[in-house]
Protein backbone atom coordinates (compact mmCIF):
# COMPACT_ATOMS: atom_id res chain seq x y z
CA UNK A 1 0.00 0.00 0.00
CA UNK A 2 1.54 3.64 -1.16
CA UNK A 3 1.63 5.83 2.06
CA UNK A 4 -1.14 8.32 -0.48
CA UNK A 5 -3.21 5.60 -0.09
CA UNK A 6 -6.33 5.44 2.69
CA UNK A 7 -6.99 2.05 3.90
CA UNK A 8 -10.35 1.03 3.43
CA UNK A 9 -12.55 -2.19 5.17
CA UNK A 10 -13.84 -4.43 2.59
CA UNK A 11 -16.83 -4.54 4.59
CA UNK A 12 -19.18 -2.09 6.75
CA UNK A 13 -17.89 -4.18 9.49
CA UNK A 14 -14.31 -3.90 8.82
CA UNK A 15 -13.60 -7.84 8.40
CA UNK A 16 -14.25 -10.51 6.08
CA UNK A 17 -15.17 -13.17 8.87
CA UNK A 18 -14.50 -15.73 6.08
CA UNK A 19 -10.51 -14.98 7.01
CA UNK A 20 -10.99 -16.90 10.33
CA UNK A 21 -13.25 -19.88 9.40
CA UNK A 22 -10.36 -21.82 8.65
CA UNK A 23 -9.83 -21.99 12.42
CA UNK A 24 -12.70 -23.22 13.61
CA UNK A 25 -12.75 -24.22 17.04
CA UNK A 26 -15.65 -25.51 17.66
CA UNK A 27 -19.89 -25.83 16.31
CA UNK A 28 -22.54 -26.90 18.78
CA UNK A 29 -26.10 -27.19 19.83
CA UNK A 30 -25.39 -27.53 23.05
CA UNK A 31 -25.44 -24.63 25.81
CA UNK A 32 -23.30 -25.53 28.37
CA UNK A 33 -20.78 -27.43 25.87
CA UNK A 34 -20.85 -24.10 24.10
CA UNK A 35 -19.94 -22.11 27.57
CA UNK A 36 -17.25 -24.26 28.22
CA UNK A 37 -15.71 -24.08 25.14
CA UNK A 38 -15.79 -20.80 25.43
CA UNK A 39 -14.41 -20.28 28.79
CA UNK A 40 -11.50 -22.11 27.97
CA UNK A 41 -10.72 -19.56 25.47
CA UNK A 42 -11.33 -16.62 27.11
CA UNK A 43 -12.65 -16.90 30.58
CA UNK A 44 -15.86 -18.26 32.71
CA UNK A 45 -18.94 -16.54 31.96
CA UNK A 46 -22.63 -16.70 31.99
CA UNK A 47 -24.68 -17.51 28.89
CA UNK A 48 -28.45 -17.60 28.99
CA UNK A 49 -30.62 -17.54 26.02
CA UNK A 50 -33.28 -14.99 25.63
CA UNK A 51 -35.86 -16.08 23.47
CA UNK A 52 -35.48 -20.44 24.13
CA UNK A 53 -34.40 -22.17 27.20
CA UNK A 54 -31.44 -23.90 25.41
CA UNK A 55 -29.84 -21.69 22.60
CA UNK A 56 -28.98 -22.34 18.87
CA UNK A 57 -25.87 -23.56 16.98
CA UNK A 58 -23.36 -21.99 18.40
CA UNK A 59 -19.77 -21.46 16.46
CA UNK A 60 -16.37 -19.84 17.96
CA UNK A 61 -13.26 -19.08 15.67
CA UNK A 62 -10.14 -18.42 17.25
CA UNK A 63 -6.91 -17.43 16.67
CA UNK A 64 -4.08 -17.06 19.28
CA UNK A 65 -0.60 -15.57 18.66
CA UNK A 66 0.81 -14.69 21.61
CA UNK A 67 -0.52 -12.26 23.46
CA UNK A 68 -3.16 -11.62 21.30
CA UNK A 69 -6.60 -13.65 20.35
CA UNK A 70 -8.92 -12.77 17.65
CA UNK A 71 -12.07 -14.68 17.15
CA UNK A 72 -15.53 -14.83 15.81
CA UNK A 73 -18.86 -15.72 17.91
CA UNK A 74 -22.13 -16.69 17.41
CA UNK A 75 -24.94 -18.38 19.36
CA UNK A 76 -27.77 -18.75 16.93
CA UNK A 77 -29.92 -17.13 18.94
CA UNK A 78 -30.24 -14.04 21.50
CA UNK A 79 -27.97 -14.32 24.29
CA UNK A 80 -27.41 -12.91 27.32
CA UNK A 81 -23.34 -12.81 28.13
CA UNK A 82 -22.60 -12.38 32.03
CA UNK A 83 -18.91 -11.75 32.40
CA UNK A 84 -18.07 -10.60 36.48
CA UNK A 85 -14.87 -9.01 35.86
CA UNK A 86 -12.89 -9.47 32.92
CA UNK A 87 -9.63 -10.99 33.90
CA UNK A 88 -6.02 -9.66 33.07
CA UNK A 89 -6.58 -8.53 29.44
CA UNK A 90 -8.33 -6.24 27.79
CA UNK A 91 -11.93 -7.44 25.34
CA UNK A 92 -12.18 -4.87 22.69
CA UNK A 93 -15.82 -6.10 20.54
CA UNK A 94 -17.80 -5.29 17.80
CA UNK A 95 -20.33 -6.90 15.39
CA UNK A 96 -20.53 -8.29 12.32
CA UNK A 97 -23.60 -8.77 12.02
CA UNK A 98 -26.32 -8.12 14.21
CA UNK A 99 -26.52 -5.77 17.06
CA UNK A 100 -25.87 -6.38 20.74
CA UNK A 101 -26.56 -4.15 23.54
CA UNK A 102 -23.96 -4.17 26.60
CA UNK A 103 -22.99 -2.56 29.76
CA UNK A 104 -19.49 -2.26 30.38
CA UNK A 105 -17.66 -0.07 32.97
CA UNK A 106 -21.29 0.84 34.14
CA UNK A 107 -21.55 2.65 30.56
CA UNK A 108 -24.69 1.60 28.40
CA UNK A 109 -23.53 1.14 24.38
CA UNK A 110 -25.18 -0.38 21.37
CA UNK A 111 -22.85 -1.89 19.33
CA UNK A 112 -23.26 -2.84 15.84
CA UNK A 113 -21.40 -2.54 12.74
CA UNK A 114 -18.58 -0.10 12.95
CA UNK A 115 -19.50 0.91 16.49
CA UNK A 116 -17.33 -1.13 19.09
CA UNK A 117 -16.26 -1.28 22.71
CA UNK A 118 -13.09 -1.94 24.95
CA UNK A 119 -14.09 -3.86 28.23
CA UNK A 120 -10.31 -3.45 30.86
CA UNK A 121 -9.13 -5.49 32.75
CA UNK A 122 -11.66 -6.03 36.29
CA UNK A 123 -14.13 -4.15 34.55
CA UNK A 124 -18.26 -6.10 34.63
CA UNK A 125 -18.94 -7.31 30.50
CA UNK A 126 -23.05 -7.80 30.71
CA UNK A 127 -24.51 -8.50 26.65
CA UNK A 128 -27.71 -8.80 25.11
CA UNK A 129 -26.97 -10.21 21.35
CA UNK A 130 -29.22 -10.30 18.76
CA UNK A 131 -30.48 -13.97 16.87
CA UNK A 132 -28.50 -12.93 14.58
CA UNK A 133 -25.30 -11.72 15.85
CA UNK A 134 -21.82 -12.81 15.39
CA UNK A 135 -18.88 -10.69 16.82
CA UNK A 136 -15.41 -10.02 16.31
CA UNK A 137 -13.63 -10.32 19.70
CA UNK A 138 -9.76 -9.41 20.20
CA UNK A 139 -8.33 -11.09 23.27
CA UNK A 140 -5.12 -8.86 24.13
CA UNK A 141 -3.14 -9.55 27.36
CA UNK A 142 -2.91 -6.31 29.64
CA UNK A 143 1.51 -7.35 30.66
CA UNK A 144 2.09 -7.48 26.39
CA UNK A 145 0.54 -4.32 26.00
CA UNK A 146 1.91 -2.68 29.33
CA UNK A 147 5.33 -4.32 28.00
CA UNK A 148 5.10 -2.90 24.99
CA UNK A 149 4.12 0.76 25.64
CA UNK A 150 6.06 0.70 29.04
CA UNK A 151 3.09 1.64 30.51
CA UNK A 152 -0.61 0.74 31.73
CA UNK A 153 -3.23 1.04 28.45
CA UNK A 154 -6.52 2.26 28.72
CA UNK A 155 -8.83 2.39 25.92
CA UNK A 156 -11.82 4.46 25.19
CA UNK A 157 -14.98 2.55 26.11
CA UNK A 158 -17.15 2.96 22.94
CA UNK A 159 -15.31 3.17 19.50
CA UNK A 160 -15.82 3.90 15.62
CA UNK A 161 -13.63 1.60 13.44
CA UNK A 162 -13.57 4.72 10.92
CA UNK A 163 -11.51 6.68 12.95
CA UNK A 164 -8.23 7.72 11.64
CA UNK A 165 -6.30 6.45 14.82
CA UNK A 166 -7.81 3.23 14.67
CA UNK A 167 -6.34 2.34 10.63
CA UNK A 168 -2.94 1.12 11.64
CA UNK A 169 -4.98 -1.54 13.92
CA UNK A 170 -7.65 -2.29 11.11
CA UNK A 171 -4.62 -3.13 8.57
CA UNK A 172 -2.14 -5.08 11.50
CA UNK A 173 -5.30 -7.66 12.23
CA UNK A 174 -5.71 -7.58 8.47
CA UNK A 175 -1.95 -8.46 8.15
CA UNK A 176 -2.53 -11.18 10.75
CA UNK A 177 -5.81 -12.84 9.56
CA UNK A 178 -4.30 -12.70 5.79
CA UNK A 179 -0.94 -14.63 6.98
Amino acid sequence: MLPSQTFRPATPCAFEPALLRARRLFESDDLEDTRERISRVMQPHGLQPIARAHGGRAHMDYLRVGGIGIGTIAFGEAMRVDVEHVEEYHLLMFCLRGQADTLVGGQALQTRGLHGLACAPAERFLASLSADSEQLVLRLDRRMLEAHAGRPIRFDTSFYLRLASLQVLLQQLHLLLNA
